[in-house]
């Protein structure tokens, strides 16, 4: 087994490796994903603002590594490509669960490009 994981800046490439990577036959895992469906869970709304509340508020009483941790159990198959990592902490849980069959990727573009990038997604939080 293979599993990368994205790191990234908003609007950096990350999406772009995404598709290459499922074009490829890797199952994407979207750690966004998993927060939204325990938003559901607890009756939320899907907002932006809801969802990150909740991620938050989760980091806060379970600790950062909170949401590696509820992602782990998704990840199975050949090649696996972990998406929305945010920080050290998440990383070090899925090293620990994954060892030498993980990889980080860090997707670098430079600022000028990303703002671009965000500014035509014409996405509320984009503004």
């Amino acid at each position: 087994m293979k599993i990368l994981v994205t790191t990234g800046m908003p609007g950096s490439g990350k999406e772009e490796l995404l598709k290459i990577c499922a074009d490829r036959g890797a199952k994407i895992v979207r750690m966004g994903d998993i927060v939204r469906e325990k938003a559901k869970e607890f009756g939320l709304d899907s907002s932006d603002t809801s969802v990150g509340a909740l991620a938050n508020e989760e980091r806060k009483r379970y600790g950062m590594d909170v949401w590696a941790m509820r992602t782990i159990p998704y990840v199975g198959g050949e090649l696996v490509v972990i998406d929305g990592t945010r920080g050290p902490d998440e990383i070090k849980a899925f090293k620990n669960a994954f060892g030498e069959d993980l990889k980080v990727i860090a997707i670098h573009t430079s600022p000028k490009e990303r703002f671009r990038r965000l500014k035509s997604r014409g996405r509320p939080d984009s503004r």
